[in-house]
Parts: structure tokens; sequence; C-alpha cells
């Protein structure tokens, strides 16, 4: 088996039989297939283990994050104009109409390229890649929550420019030395939804997809952990701010249940929500 096939099998989420929730599920993919790719990188590295991590500037990190969003609602860009699918107003809850849920965990992957400016000082870009995040929600139309479920996938790819500062103190641990920073980074992120379902007792509402440019923005507290004379382990908690996820333009329609055919909504439905999250980063910082 190659490095490459060992990397993408311990990161794969289908394991067959397996019990755990999502995010201890993903928690183990991730932790595997960090040890996968360090164990391939000191393989590697015998050859340029001469020269210290301190004497090298430059430096690529790779790794993962496990992230759990934060609660959103979607409302109408324009409550009252062509563009509305839910309108202006409250619902019976009180909340302004529209669709009230939350995007649950997922995991990502992430790249990054930097460079050490002056010692404890560190300059980054970052490319992120986050798989769909299953959002689960309801709609406050004068009905019970369970006869309005609204289900929908969003997706994210964000590039970023981050500064980190590493504390010159070494901290010893049972389980190893390690030095503390703290960084934060901003952005763009190209968020992506897919087609928003609304299911009634009897039809369903499907609202069209949509993809959004937003600016985004990170903050970051960590520890980085020496592995080898090259390699760094670099374990970080995260809050992200994603930006904006809408709908697309287009109509929505409606689906029967009773087989006849969908409908039409003369609306154009835009609608609008917020996707922030937190999480663990873990990745493995490799000089060059």
């Amino acid at each position: 088996m190659t490095l490459t096939s060992s990397i993408v099998e311990s990161f794969s989420l289908a394991n067959p039989g397996e019990t755990d929730t999502s995010a201890i599920r993903i928690f183990k993919r991730l932790f595997n297939f960090l040890a996968v790719l360090a164990a391939g990188f000191m393989v590697l590295s015998f050859e340029v283990a001469a020269q210290t991590v301190a004497e090298k500037p430059f430096y690529m990190r790779f790794g993962g994050v496990v992230e759990h969003a934060s609660e959103t609602r979607f409302i109408d860009i324009e409550c009252d104009g062509p563009r509305r699918i839910h309108g202006c107003g409250t619902g019976p809850d009180g909340l302004k109409r529209g669709i009230g849920g939350q995007f649950g965990t997922a995991g990502g992957f992430e790249v990054g390229f930097g460079y050490r400016v002056a010692p404890g000082f560190r300059l980054e870009g970052i490319i992120q890649s986050r798989p769909p995040f299953k959002f689960n929600g309801h709609s406050n139309y004068n009905l019970a929550p369970e006869n309005q479920r609204a289900t929908a996938e969003v997706s994210t790819l964000s590039v970023m420019s981050a500064a980190f500062y590493d504390f010159p103190e070494t901290i010893s641990m049972p389980f190893g030395d390690f030095r503390p920073y703290f960084g934060s980074g901003v952005g763009y992120s190209r968020n992506k939804i897919s087609e928003t379902r609304i299911s009634f007792p009897n039809t369903t509402t499907v609202i069209p997809s949509g993809q959004t440019s937003s600016i985004s923005a990170f903050l970051a507290i960590g520890i980085l952990m020496p592995v080898s004379e090259v390699i760094t382990l670099d374990i970080a908690w995260r809050y992200t701010e994603l930006g904006q996820v809408e709908t697309g333009p287009g109509n929505a329609y409606v689906e029967y249940r009773d087989g006849r055919p969908a409908i039409l909504l003369p609306v154009s439905a835009e609608t609008r929500g917020h996707l922030r999250s937190n999480g663990l980063a873990m990745s493995l910082i490799v000089p060059f």
C-alpha cells in the first residue's frame, strides 16, 4: 500500500459497524490521518534532519480540523419584496419568520505556507476546505416544529492570511515539551449551500441552492510539540467566522406527496444565514 493510499484510507469516514458519534468518529480519523502523515514525513526527512527547524524560515503545514458550527437563522434578504419566501413579521415562537437550526459537526482539511519573520513570530497563508456541514432546522410558520423540518448542506473553501506568536518559554509535561502560541487570520470564504428542503405534512418546499463569497476570520490558541528533529505537531483550538451563507436566485417550488406535479412559486426565494464554527485543529509543520 502506498503512502498516499494509506493517508486517504486513514481519513475515510466510512467504517462499517462503527457506533461512535459523528464528532468522535471524525476525530479518530483525523488522529489516524496525522499519524500516517507523520510517519511518511519522518521517512522522507532523514536527509534534512541535520539542519534544525530554527535555521529554516520557510515551512509547510498539513492537517485537518474537527469543527462544530453554531446555530443560525435563515431569513429573507427582502422580506417585503419580490425575493421573499418567508415574509415579514414574527412566527408563533416570537422570532422573525425564517428557518432556525444548526449546521452540526464536520471535518475538514487545510494546508499552510509559512515564514518565520522573527524569533517567535510567523506569517502564514492558509487554504482550508470543509466538506458539507449538514444543516437541520425548522421553519416557524403556524405549525408544530416537527411538521416543518428544514434540511440543507453547506461546504466552504477559505483562503486566509494569518499571523502567529510563539511564546519563548518551553513547558515540560509528562507527555513531552511544548510551546504555547496564539494567532489570528483574515481572508475570504466561498460558501456553497445545497437546495433547502422544508418538509410539511403534505408538501415539500424547495429553495434553490446558492454560492456566496464572504469575508472570514479566525482566532486560535494552541501548542507546538516537536515529534522529531524536523517535524512539529501543531494542536490548536479555533473560533472561525466564515461569513454569510445565501440561497440562490431562482424560483422556489412545491412538491406534493400525493404525486401531483410540482408547482413553481411566484417568488425568487433568496435567504441569508451566517456560518460560525469552533473546534480542534491538528497539523504537522515541516520546514523546507
